[in-house]
C-alpha cells in the first residue's frame, strides 16, 4: 500500500523498504504546520540560542589576534571588525538582498542601511573603544591615524561640522570600510545569519540619526 497524504496527496516513496516510506509519512502527518493549512498560520520556530551583545559594550580582548606590526594600516578597521564579529557574532544580514543590518545597541535590536550602520561601528567602536588601544599599543598607529585624517580631519572619527561628515562618508577610507564589512557580514551562512537575527528579538527600531554634527 503506497504511502499517500490523504491532506495534500503527497506520495513518500523508499527505494527499497516500505516501512521508511511510511516513516516519512507519519513524519509528514505529525508536522506542526499542516500540509493543508488546518492548523492555521504558518508556525516559525523561533528559539534564541545565545544572547547578542551590544556593540557598544564588545569585549576587545579578541582584537589583540589581529593587531600586529604585519597587519596593513589600510586594512584595519576591516580587520577589526571581522575578528569582533567572528567573536561576538554582534550583528547580521538576513537577507544578502536586501540592504539591512541588524545589531544590538543600548539593549535594542537596531536596523540600519549600511552606510549608518558602519558609521555606528565607525564612531561607537573604534573611536571610542578602540582607538584608546591602538594608540598606546601599536607601533603603526600613526600610519593609521594619517591615513584617517587624511580622509577626515580626525582620526578620532567625530565630525565637527555637516561638511566633514559628509567628506568622510565620501572618502575611500570610509568606502573601503563599507565593502569590506558589508563582505564579512555577508560570508555567514544563512542558517547563522537568520539565527543570530532571531536571537536579537522580533521587534527592531529603524536607526535614523547616528550622529548629528554641531553645526
Amino acid at each position: 500500500m503506497e504511502a499517500r497524504c490523504e491532506k495534500c496527496q503527497k506520495v513518500f516513496t523508499h527505494p527499497k523498504f516500505q516501512s521508511k516510506a511510511n516513516q516519512k509519512l507519519e513524519s509528514h502527518l505529525n508536522r506542526k504546520n499542516s500540509c493543508d493549512g488546518s492548523t492555521g498560520d504558518y508556525i516559525l520556530e523561533k528559539t534564541s540560542t545565545f544572547k547578542i551583545p551590544d556593540m557598544d559594550t564588545l569585549d576587545m580582548e579578541c582584537i589583540g589576534a589581529v593587531v600586529g606590526p604585519n597587519l596593513r594600516y589600510t586594512w584595519t578597521t576591516s580587520a577589526i571588525f571581522k575578528v569582533l564579529l567572528d567573536t561576538h557574532k554582534f550583528a547580521t544580514i538576513p537577507n544578502i538582498k536586501k540592504d539591512e543590518i541588524f545589531y544590538m545597541l543600548d539593549g535594542r535590536a537596531m536596523m540600519s542601511t549600511p552606510t549608518k550602520f558602519v558609521l555606528d561601528f565607525w564612531l561607537t567602536v573604534m573611536t571610542k573603544r578602540v582607538w584608546p588601544i591602538l594608540k598606546t599599543t601599536w607601533e603603526l598607529s600613526g600610519k593609521f591615524a594619517n591615513y584617517i585624517g587624511d580622509n577626515h580631519g580626525s582620526v578620532l572619527g567625530v565630525p565637527a561640522s555637516q561638511i566633514q561628515l559628509n567628506k568622510f562618508l565620501r572618502s575611500k577610507a570610509f568606502q573601503d570600510m563599507k565593502s569590506a564589512i558589508i563582505g564579512h557580514l555577508k560570508t555567514f551562512p544563512r542558517s547563522e545569519r537568520t539565527q543570530i537575527r532571531i536571537n536579537m528579538g522580533s521587534r527592531a527600531e529603524e536607526r535614523v540619526i547616528v550622529f548629528k554634527p554641531r553645526v
